[in-house]
C-alpha cells in the first residue's frame, strides 16, 4: 500500500499558502514545541517545550508587570509590579537564586498604572532609569532603596524616612534662595570696625617733636578694634601759605588702652612710634587711624556668590540664585588729576556666607561657587558639609573652575513625561516627550519705584539707576524648577528721573493676576536695555571761538567718548550738589591735543586810528577793504604788523566788531599811507554799524597777535566741545567764579547787623549792609530783606561826613562805595551766602540812589549817611538764609575778560562729574533675575526688589564699575538671564523630539544624568512625517529610533557624509546627536514599543498598522511575518491591544504574545516554529536562561517538568501539517504512524470531505501505528448545529413518515415502507429529520428498535417532531465505528502529546489508496 511520509526539516509554519500546496517540511501550525534543526539535513525533531518554575514569592494581590530588566554584568533581574495597594520594583539575583524588593511604594509614589507599560528602562553601574509616559522620568540607585526596603509589604526607608517622589525623580531639585553675604572693611573679630577698615579712628594730637621709638599717650573718643602690637597708620593734612597741601604720617605700634574718662567711653591709647614724617609742625592735628592690614581681597572686581547641592549619586543640583556683589565702596573721592574714583574700589577683607536654604535628605555636600561680574567662570571655593549653615572667606583662594555652561543652566529641563528612554553616548536620551505648562491668563503686573533720600552724602549705596526705563517681568517655576519664559505686562514699565540719581531707588513689583496652577513659586525679572556707560570728572573749561565750550578731562578717560555722544552733567564743580536740570551735551567734537583757540591766547600788538577815504569801506558781508594809515616811519609796528597770520578789530567810539583773521594785506604803494586788507570771511552782519560810517578819523584798528601758551595743565588732556547753557553756568562756571583768582568779588559785607560810626574803625565808614537797620534812625526803612517768591529787595551803604552832619560824602572814594555804586549794575551777579543752595541771581536792574540820615546808636549829634538802592533779580529769590554775608560779581569786567580772553578755570578736588548718554539696545529682549524664587503664596503681595545697577553717592554720581575706569569690572545687571516668547506659553508634546542629558562617567565620577540645559543643543526633531517616537534602542554606536512609521539610524558623536556615489562616509563629529538615516521600508513600531526585544544586533518588533512582523538587523528591515504568517498576524495584530515582546536566548526565539496567543521566531529556520500557551506580561533572557513574568512573580523556563506554565495543568504540545502528496487526486486515508516518542495522538485528521482521528498508537516496527477513524457525529438541537455532514457516506435517507407516536422518551415512526437495510438497532445509529418548515435539520434520538416499517428512537420530551407526509427522515451511522480511512484530496493532521517529560516526533506516514 502506497504511504505518504512528512518530517518537519524546514521547521517552521506556513499559514498562508493553500493547504495543497504546502510542501513537505512545514507545517500549517504548532504548539508548545521546538525543532532541532539542521540547516542542509532532513533531521527535524520535534519535541515539548520545557516547562517553567517560580522564582519568587512576592505576595501581592493582582499583580502585574509592566516591565523588566536585566543586568548582566552582575547577573541580576529586575522588574516593576502594579498590585493593589502597592507598586514595586523586585530583583531577582540569578548567582546566588535570591529575590529581594528594590522598592517598594505603599503610597503610590510611583504612580505606576496598568495602562501605561514600562518600555523604556536602563541600568548604569547601580543606577535603575525608567519612564512609563504617565509621569515624570525616574531614577534610583538600587543599592540604596535595596538597603532600606525590607519586604514587599513595607514601604521603603531612605535617608531615615519614607522615600517620597524626590528621592526618585530625574530631576534634581535646587536651591531657591541666594546666600546672605556680611562683609566687613577689616579682618579682626569682634563687632567694632572701629580704627579699622573704612571707619577711620579720629585722634587729636600734637606730634611735634616725636621721634621713632618715643612712647605716646592719645585720648581716643573711643575703644578701637586694635589689638596689642597691631601697626596702626595715622594721617593728616595741612593747607600750608603757598595754597599746597602738606600730609603727614605716622605708624604706629599699639600697645594698649585703658579707661580713661569714667562715664564717657572714652580711652587712653598706649603707643609707640615706629616711622613719622619729619616736617610735622606744631600743631594738634585731627590724625585719622586706621590699622595696618593686608590688602583687600577683590579690590577691583564685584565678586557674586552661589552655592550648589551634591547629591548622594553625584548629581549636581544648578546654582542658587546669587548674591548681591559682595563689594564694599569707599567714600567719594573723585579728583580729576587722579581720573578715577577712589571710592568705586573693594574695601572687602572678611566675607561671611549665610542663610543656605536647608537641602533634601539626599544632599551630601555644598560647594561653595564665585563668579566675577566680568568673567563667565564660575568657581568652587569650597566644599562644605550639607549641614553647615556658614561659611567665612579671609581670601582670594578659590579652586577648580565649574564647567562653563553650568552659568547658563537655570534649570533642567527634564520633560514631564517621556515615551521613550535609552541610554546613548552616556547620555540618557528621552524621545516622544512633554514639557512645559499651560499658562491660561497672561499675569498683570504693576511696577513702581520708590526714591529715599540719600542718608550718607558721599557714601555709596545700592541704588537703580536714575536717568533709564525699566520693564519688568515675572517667571514662574515648577516644584522642580522647571521655568516659565518671561510674562510681562503693559503696566510693567517704569522710569526714573535724572532728578532721582541723588536718592537711593528701588523698585516694587506686585501681581494682580491669578498663579498659574502648577507654578510653586516664581521669580521676578527686570529689563535694562541700556548699554554701558561712563562717569567723568572735569578738570577745566574753556571759551571756545564760536560761543560754544572746551572741556578738558584726564587723557585716561579719552576712550570713554566718541564723537556724536552725549553727556549729562550729574554733579555740580566743587560742592556735592547733584545736578537735577536736564543738562544734557552733544559732543561736537573732540581733541586729543589743546585745541588752537586755547593753546594760542590772543594778545594786543598795536592799535592806531585810520582813515577811510577810499572805497570799499569796511562793512558788513565785505571781505576785501582800504583805508589810509600810519606811514612806516611813523608807525613802523603798525606798518609791518598788516600782514597774513594777525588778526584785527574795529573800533568806532563805543562799537567794537568782532574779530576778522587776515589772510592777505599791507601798504598797497597808491599812496604814502594806502592799505588794503582781505579777511578770512565776510564781516559779520552783528558788525553792521560799520555800514554807516563815513570819511572819518574817528576809527580805529587793532591789531592782535595770537601767541602760543605753553601750560602744564594742557598735558595729559584731551578736549571736548560742548554747547553752553544755563545749567553748566550754574552747576560749573558759577561755582568757579569763586575759586577764580581772575575773577574779582565785588564785596563781602554784613547784614542785618547794627552799623556804629567810630572813629577809631575808619573801616566801618566802608561797612556794606542790606535788608534793614535797627530801631535807632530815621532813615527809610523801606530796605526790605530778599524773600522767597520776591525778585527786589534793598541794599544801603553807609558814608560819613567829617565831623558834621552836612551829608557829603568823604568816602566817595572809598573801595566799598564804588562797588556799592558800581558794582551793584544790571548784569552782574549776586549771591547770598546764607542761602544753602549757593544759587546765583543777576540782576535786571537797580533803582537809582537815595541818601539818607541816620543817627548813632549812641544818639551823638554826629550822623552817618546812608546810600540805598532798590535791586530787582531776573527771577524770584527760592532759598534759604542763615547768615549775615551778601557777594556781589562784576560780570561785565572780569567775567567778560575771562570769557574774552580765555582765561583759565582752576581744577577743583570735587569736580563736575559728567556721564555718558548710553545707547538703548531696543532689539535685546533680555531681563535679569531680581529676586530669589518667591513661594507661590505671596503671590499677591507686593514685593521690593533688592535688584540694584549702581551705587548712588547722593552728589548726583551714579557708578557701576571700578574706579569709574575705562573698560574696567561693572557691577552688571545680573547673572541670571531670560527671555519672553512671543507665541503663547503652553505646555507641549514632541513627539518626534528627542532630548538628552549630559554625560555619566563613573571613572572621573561625573553624574550628569539630571542635568539637561537648553543652553546647550541637546534638542534633535525629526521628519514629522515618521510618526511619534516610540523606543529608543543603541546598537553598537548608534541610537535606533523606532517611529510609529519609520525606523531610523541616528549617529551619536559623528555625522554622516555622503559620497559622489550616494554612500555613506562617516566621519567623527563633536554632535551628540548626528544625522537620522531611515531605513530603508515603509515601515515603523505603531504604538507597541512592548512588542520590541533585541539580541546582538538583532532587533525584533510588531508594526500593528501594516500588520506584519519586523527584524532589524545589519541588512536593514526584513518583514518577518511574510514567512508563512502573514495572515495570521494581520488578523491577530489588528484586534491586538499590547503586542509583548521577548526573546529566549535559550531556543534563540523571538516570543511575541498578542490576543491571548504566543508565537515565537527562529532566525535559524526564517520562520515562526511555534505558537505557545504560555502568556507572560513579560519577559527576557539573562545567562542563557528565558524568564517570563505572570501576575507580578518571575518564572525561569528550564523546568524539566515540560510543558508545565506558571503552576496552571500541563499544556499539550502539537504540531499540525498537511498530508497533500497527489493533492489532484482523491485518496483514501487509511491508517497513521510515526517515528518518535511514545505517547503521540493525532486527535484530527480532517480531509477536504471527512474527519477522522487516531487517539492511540500501537508499536510496530519500530513505529507507532494505527488505523484511522472517522469522528463520533454530534448534534445539538438548541442551537440546530454539530458536526453532522449529510454529504458523507455515513449519512443515508429512510424517507418519510405516515404515521409518529411519541411514547414520553421515545418516538415510534411509521416509514409505511420498506426500511433502508443499513439502519441498525442498537449499533449507534442516529435518526434525523429535516424539518421543512423552519429549514433546519433535528436530532430524534438513537434507534433502539426496528419492528418491520416501525423504528423506535429515543426521544427528549418537549423537542420536535417530524411532520406527517412532508419531513424528510434519514440516519447517520457511527462514523469511528463504521470509517476505516478518509477519502479526500488531502488531509490535515494534528500530532498532540501532554507529558512533562520530553517527547520527540520525528515524522509522520499516512498510508494510502488512489481513489480510481
Amino acid at each position: 500500500m502506497p504511504k505518504l511520509k512528512r518530517t518537519f526539516t524546514s521547521g517552521r509554519m506556513n499559514k498562508d499558502l493553500d493547504e495543497r500546496l504546502v510542501k513537505n517540511g512545514e507545517y500549517v501550525d504548532a504548539l508548545n514545541i521546538q525543532v532541532g534543526h539542521s540547516e542542509g539535513s532532513d533531521v527535524g525533531a520535534i519535541e515539548n517545550v520545557l516547562g517553567n518554575t517560580v522564582k519568587s514569592a512576592l505576595g501581592l494581590t493582582a499583580a502585574t508587570v509592566l516591565g523588566s530588566i536585566r543586568n548582566g554584568s552582575t547577573e541580576k533581574i529586575y522588574w516593576f509590579v502594579k498590585a493593589t495597594g502597592v507598586n514595586c520594583i523586585a530583583e531577582y539575583d540569578q548567582a546566588n537564586n535570591t529575590v529581594s524588593p528594590v522598592i517598594v511604594d505603599k503610597s503610590n509614589v510611583l504612580n505606576f498604572s496598568s495602562s501605561h507599560l514600562i518600555t523604556g528602562i536602563n541600568i548604569i553601574d547601580n543606577l535603575l532609569l525608567w519612564t512609563d509616559n504617565n509621569s515624570q522620568p525616574k531614577k534610583i540607585n538600587i543599592d540604596t532603596f535595596k538597603a532600606g526596603s525590607s519586604n514587599f509589604a513595607t514601604h521603603t526607608q531612605v535617608y531615615g524616612r519614607d522615600f517620597i517622589l524626590a528621592d526618585v525623580k530625574v530631576i534634581k531639585r535646587g536651591p531657591k534662595t541666594a546666600p546672605s553675604i556680611t562683609m566687613k572693611s577689616t579682618r579682626q573679630s569682634g563687632t567694632s570696625t572701629v580704627g579699622c577698615g573704612r571707619n577711620e579712628a579720629l585722634i587729636p594730637y600734637n606730634f611735634f617733636n616725636k621721634a621713632i621709638g618715643n612712647t605716646v599717650v592719645m585720648a581716643m573718643p573711643g575703644q578701637p578694634n586694635w589689638n596689642q602690637n597691631d601697626v596702626v597708620s595715622l594721617r593728616t593734612s595741612k593747607v600750608n601759605d603757598k595754597n599746597f597741601k602738606d600730609e603727614f604720617e605716622v605708624r604706629l605700634r599699639y600697645d594698649g588702652a585703658t579707661l580713661s574718662g569714667p562715664g564717657y567711653g572714652a580711652f587712653d591709647g598706649d603707643f609707640t612710634v615706629l616711622t613719622i614724617s619729619n616736617n610735622i609742625t606744631d600743631d594738634t592735628y585731627v590724625w585719622s587711624g586706621v590699622l595696618e592690614e593686608a590688602d583687600p581681597m577683590f579690590e577691583f572686581s564685584f565678586p557674586r556668590f552661589a552655592y550648589r547641592w551634591k547629591y548622594a549619586d553625584g548629581e549636581y543640583s544648578v546654582f542658587s540664585p546669587f548674591s548681591d556683589p559682595a563689594f564694599l565702596p569707599d567714600t567719594f573721592e573723585y579728583a580729576s588729576e587722579k581720573a578715577h574714583n577712589v571710592g568705586m574700589v573693594n574695601n572687602l577683607r572678611k566675607l561671611t556666607l549665610g542663610s543656605f536654604e536647608t537641602p533634601p535628605a539626599e544632599v551630601i555636600e555644598i560647594d561653595i561657587l564665585y563668579k566675577d561680574s566680568q568673567a563667565p567662570l564660575v568657581y568652587v571655593v569650597e566644599t562644605i558639609d550639607d549641614g553647615e549653615t556658614s561659611y567665612e572667606i579671609t581670601s582670594e583662594i578659590i579652586g577648580n573652575v565649574v564647567d562653563s555652561i553650568q552659568l547658563l543652566r537655570q534649570w533642567d529641563n527634564v520633560p514631564i513625561k517621556a515615551k521613550a528612554q535609552e541610554i546613548s553616548a552616556n547620555r540618557v536620551l528621552y524621545g516622544n516627550y512633554l514639557q512645559g505648562y499651560d499658562t491660561p491668563t497672561k499675569p498683570l503686573i504693576t511696577a513702581s519705584t520708590v526714591a529715599t533720600t540719600h542718608t550718607s552724602l558721599g557714601n555709596p549705596i545700592q541704588s537703580v539707576k536714575a536717568s533709564r526705563s525699566y520693564q519688568l517681568g515675572v517667571v514662574y517655576s515648577d516644584v522642580d524648577g522647571r521655568e516659565s519664559p518671561v510674562f510681562t505686562s503693559d503696566n510693567a514699565t517704569l522710569s526714573i528721573e535724572k532728578k532721582n540719581s541723588s536718592s537711593t531707588n528701588v523698585v516694587k513689583a506686585q501681581l494682580t493676576s491669578a498663579a498659574p496652577s502648577w507654578a510653586t513659586h516664581f521669580k521676578y525679572f527686570v529689563k535694562d536695555v541700556s548699554s554701558e556707560y561712563y562717569n567723568l570728572a572735569l578738570d577745566r573749561f574753556y571759551n571756545a571761538d564760536d560761543g560754544n565750550l572746551w572741556l578738558s578731562f584726564p587723557s585716561a578717560e579719552r576712550n570713554k567718548l566718541m564723537d556724536g555722544d552725549y553727556l549729562r552733567l550729574k554733579k555740580s564743580h566743587d560742592s556735592e550738589t547733584p545736578v537735577d536740570a536736564n543738562g544734557r551735551y552733544r559732543v561736537l567734537a573732540i581733541e586729543n591735543e589743546v585745541p588752537r583757540s586755547i593753546a594760542f591766547a590772543r594778545e594786543h600788538y598795536v592799535s592806531t586810528l585810520v582813515t577811510l577815504n577810499v572805497q570799499p569801506f569796511p562793512a558788513s558781508g565785505v571781505r576785501e577793504f582800504k583805508f589810509d594809515g600810519p606811514t612806516n616811519a611813523s608807525d613802523p609796528k603798525f606798518f609791518s604788523a598788516i600782514d597774513s597770520g594777525t588778526v584785527i578789530r574795529f573800533r568806532s567810539g563805543a562799537n567794537i566788531s568782532a574779530y576778522y583773521n587776515v589772510i592777505e594785506g599791507g601798504f598797497t604803494g597808491d599812496s604814502t599811507i594806502r592799505y588794503r586788507v582781505k579777511l578770512d570771511r565776510e564781516i559779520e552782519v552783528a558788525d553792521n554799524w560799520l555800514d554807516s560810517l563815513v570819511i572819518t578819523n574817528n576809527f580805529h584798528i587793532d591789531i592782535y597777535k595770537e601767541v602760543e601758551r605753553r601750560k602744564k595743565e594742557y598735558s595729559g588732556k584731551f578736549f571736548v566741545k560742548i554747547h553752553r547753557d544755563a545749567t553748566f553756568e550754574s552747576a560749573i562756571i558759577y561755582p568757579m567764579i569763586i575759586n577764580d583768582p581772575s575773577y574779582t568779588q565785588v564785596y563781602e559785607g554784613e547784614t542785618n547787623a547794627q552799623l556804629v560810626y567810630d572813629t577809631s574803625d575808619p573801616d566801618r565808614s566802608e561797612d556794606f549792609f542790606a535788608f534793614s537797620e535797627d530801631s535807632n534812625t530815621d532813615a527809610n526803612t523801606a530796605l526790605s530783606p530778599p524773600t522767597n517768591s520776591s525778585a527786589t529787595f534793598g541794599v544801603g551803604y553807609a558814608a560819613h561826613s567829617a565831623g558834621n552832619n552836612s551829608g557829603s560824602l568823604l568816602a566817595n572814594q572809598d573801595t566799598g562805595y564804588k562797588w556799592f555804586d558800581s558794582g551793584l549794575s544790571a548784569g552782574n551777579l549776586i549771591r547770598f551766602d546764607g542761602d544753602t543752595t549757593g544759587k546765583f541771581y543777576t540782576i535786571q536792574s537797580v533803582a537809582a540812589s537815595v541818601t539818607q540820615k541816620r543817627k548813632a546808636v549812641d544818639n551823638v549829634v554826629d550822623e552817618n549817611v546812608i546810600i540805598y538802592k532798590v535791586v530787582t533779580l531776573t527771577e524770584n529769590v527760592a532759598g534759604t538764609f542763615t547768615t549775615t554775608q551778601v557777594s556781589v560779581y562784576d560780570k561785565n569786567t572780569s567775567f567778560a575778560a575771562f570769557l574774552s580772553e580765555n582765561s583759565v578755570i582752576l581744577s577743583s578736588p570735587s569736580p563736575a562729574v559728567f556721564e555718558t548718554e548710553p545707547q538703548e539696545q531696543i532689539d535685546l529682549d533680555i531681563y535679569y533675575s531680581a529676586t530669589n524664587a518667591i513661594p507661590i503664596a505671596n503671590h499677591s503681595a507686593e514685593q521690593t526688589l533688592g535688584w540694584f545697577n549702581c551705587y548712588s553717592f547722593g552728589n548726583g554720581v551714579e557708578s557701576d564699575r571700578i574706579r569709574d575706569d575705562f573698560n574696567a569690572p561693572r557691577l552688571g545687571k545680573g547673572v541670571v538671564v531670560s527671555a519672553p516668547i512671543d507665541e503663547p506659553y503652553a505646555q507641549e508634546r514632541l513627539p518626534t523630539g528627542l532630548i538628552f542629558s549630559g554625560i555619566y562617567n563613573s571613572i572621573s565620577s561625573v553624574n550628569k544624568l539630571n542635568q539637561f540645559t537648553l543652553a546647550e543643543d541637546i534638542v534633535k526633531n525629526l521628519n514629522p512625517s515618521y510618526g511619534s517616537i516610540q523606543k529608543l534602542h543603541v546598537r553598537n554606536s548608534d541610537a535606533i529610533v523606532l517611529c510609529e512609521d519609520k525606523i531610523l539610524r541616528l549617529l551619536t558623536h559623528k555625522d554622516a557624509l555622503y559620497n559622489a556615489d550616494g554612500n555613506v562616509n562617516v566621519t567623527s563629529n563633536r554632535s551628540v546627536l548626528g544625522q537620522a538615516v531611515p531605513y530603508a521600508g515603509e515601515f515603523g513600531i505603531s504604538k507597541n514599543p512592548e512588542s520590541f526585544a533585541s539580541y546582538g544586533f538583532r532587533s525584533y518588533f510588531s508594526d500593528k498598522s501594516r500588520g506584519v512582523m519586523l527584524r532589524l538587523s545589519m541588512d536593514g528591515l526584513t518583514e518577518i511575518s511574510s514567512t508563512g504568517m502573514s495572515d495570521f498576524f494581520v488578523d491577530n495584530l489588528r484586534s491586538a491591544s499590547t503586542v509583548i515582546g521577548s526573546f529566549d536566548d535559550q531556543t534563540n526565539c523571538y516570543n511575541v504574545t498578542l490576543n491571548g496567543k504566543t508565537a515565537s521566531f527562529k532566525e535559524n529556520v526564517r520562520g515562526w516554529p511555534t505558537l505557545k500557551s504560555f502568556l507572560p506580561e513579560s519577559g527576557l533572557s539573562l545567562n542563557n536562561t528565558y524568564y517570563t513574568f505572570k501576575n507580578g512573580e518571575l518564572y525561569s523556563h528550564d523546568n524539566t517538568s515540560r510543558n508545565s506554565f506558571y503552576g496552571g495543568v500541563v499544556a499539550a504540545s502539537s504540531v499540525t501539517f498537511i498530508l497533500n502528496d497527489g493533492p489532484s487526486n482523491v485518496k483514501s486515508f487509511k491508517a497513521l504512524s510515526y517515528e518518535g516518542s511514545s505517547g503521540w495522538t493525532a486527535p484530527s485528521i480532517e480531509t477536504d470531505k471527512q474527519s477522522g482521528r487516531v487517539m492511540s498508537f500501537i508499536e510496530r516496527e519500530s513505529l507507532w501505528y494505527n488505523y484511522i477513524k472517522g469522528l463520533d457525529t454530534t448534534w445539538d438541537n438548541s442551537s440546530f448545529t454539530g458536526s453532522l455532514d449529510t454529504k458523507e457516506f455515513s449519512v443515508q435517507g429512510i424517507g418519510t413518515a405516515v404515521g409518529v407516536t411519541d411514547n414520553t422518551g421515545s418516538l415510534a415512526i411509521d416509514i409505511g415502507a420498506t426500511l433502508n437495510v443499513s439502519l441498525q438497532a442498537g449499533a449507534g445509529d442516529v435518526v434525523y429529520f429535516k424539518d421543512i418548515s423552519a429549514d433546519r435539520v433535528v436530532k430524534i434520538g438513537a434507534c433502539t428498535a426496528i419492528s418491520g416499517e416501525i423504528i423506535t428512537c429515543t426521544h427528549t420530551v418537549g423537542q420536535p417532531t417530524p411532520a406527517i407526509n412532508s419531513d424528510f427522515i434519514f440516519f447517520a451511522k457511527n462514523s469511528e465505528v463504521n470509517t476505516s480511512g478518509l477519502m479526500g484530496y488531502y488531509a490535515r493532521t494534528k500530532m498532540e502529546i501532554t507529558s512533562t517529560t520530553t517527547k520527540e516526533l520525528f515524522a509522520v506516514n499516512s498510508e494510502i489508496t488512489v481513489s480510481s
